[in-house]
């Protein structure tokens, strides 16, 4: 008994991780509710050309974007995004419905 209520609370507690996200330093965060606003107060904003509003990983519907080969979301160049001078990651989730065998995503 003591052993399942401790990997239920373990549980609860990773899943209650991976549902933060960090905003120390955050440049950019895009949850696509809808839009491609930037979320993380520095109002980098994208403007979608092409995409389709489709459900995310989670069935959320409005919370994703489809791409078709032509499309993208551009974010113009702002003070926040000069300001990179060392270290950086970029996080996405992405579905391949059909892979051309190039491996190339590019994010410019």
């Amino acid at each position: 008994m003591k052993k399942s209520l401790l990997f239920i609370v373990l549980a609860a507690l990773t899943l209650n991780v991976f549902a933060q996200i960090p905003t120390n330093g955050l440049i950019a965060y895009y949850a696509f509710s809808g839009n491609a606003n930037d979320q993380s107060g520095n109002s980098n904003n994208g403007t979608v050309t092409n995409a389709t509003l489709t459900s995310d990983r989670f069935g959320n519907a409005n919370s994703a974007y489809s791409f078709n080969g032509s499309s993208v979301i551009t974010v113009n160049n702002s003070t926040t995004l000069k300001s990179i001078s060392s270290n950086y990651s970029i996080s996405v989730w992405t579905k391949i419905s059909a892979f051309n065998g190039s491996g190339q995503f590019p994010i410019i």
